[in-house]
């Protein structure tokens, strides 16, 4: 039996977070070179960027920040 070709399907926002995670992971990981970090850090904050309004608004009413 054949399995299904299936494909995950991620929103935009999905993968912005996933994106905006991974590249947390790499600022706080001391083992790896400070230039790299620093870049990783630069394209977190454009990334952060692309957040939709509504993205943002819910994340700060999780926090506790609205």
């Amino acid at each position: 039996m054949n399995a299904p070709n299936l494909k995950l399907v991620r929103t935009r926002e999905q993968t912005i977070e996933e994106a905006l995670q991974a590249l947390t992971n790499v600022i706080a990981d001391k083992s790896i070179d400070l230039a790299a970090r620093r870049q990783c850090a630069e394209a977190h904050k454009r990334l952060h960027a692309c957040r939709s309004i509504q993205t943002v608004a819910r994340l700060e009413r999780e926090k506790g920040l609205r």
